[in-house]
């Protein structure tokens, strides 16, 4: 019994784990820690749902939009807000703030519009995202342009 125990462990004596750029042994001696990677694999999966949650937001949002519906789009663009907040994702929200700065400018309420692009602005600005101000900056100019 012991020698078929033994022979296990000197066949198992390596674990191999490969991803797309390498592969390396760990000594069954190094602790793998199952429950680190169990927590890892909850982030994980609120990493996947969010993202999921996200592109669902924002492509019936867009479509909303173009089908000149911004009734819907800005409830939407609310809703993205809030898991950018929820998730504390700057990025998520400040771009969420930016299509509701349209949409509300759409529905003829230019000042709210406007409050909501400065925020947009500022907001980026403090997490120096210049991505994120040129886009807000864009679409200031886009929506001035239409009216």
């Amino acid at each position: 019994m012991d020698s078929d125990t033994n022979a296990e462990r000197d066949e198992n004596r390596h674990l191999l784990i490969t991803s797309q750029d390498a592969s390396c042994y760990l000594e069954p001696k190094h602790n793998v820690g199952f429950a680190w990677s169990e927590r890892i694999l909850k982030v994980l999966k609120l990493y996947i749902h969010t993202q999921y949650e996200l592109a669902c937001l924002s492509t019936l949002g867009g479509a909303y939009h173009l089908c000149n519906r911004p009734q819907q789009a800005l409830a939407l663009a609310i809703r993205q807000e809030r898991v950018g907040k929820t998730r504390g994702i700057p990025s998520i929200t400040i771009r969420a703030k930016i299509f509701q700065a349209i949409n509300h400018g759409l529905l003829g309420r230019k000042s709210k519009a406007l409050r909501l692009f400065d925020d947009a602005r500022r907001d980026a600005n403090s997490i120096s995202d210049v991505n994120l101000m040129h886009f807000c900056e864009a679409s200031l100019l886009w929506y001035m342009k239409r009216k």
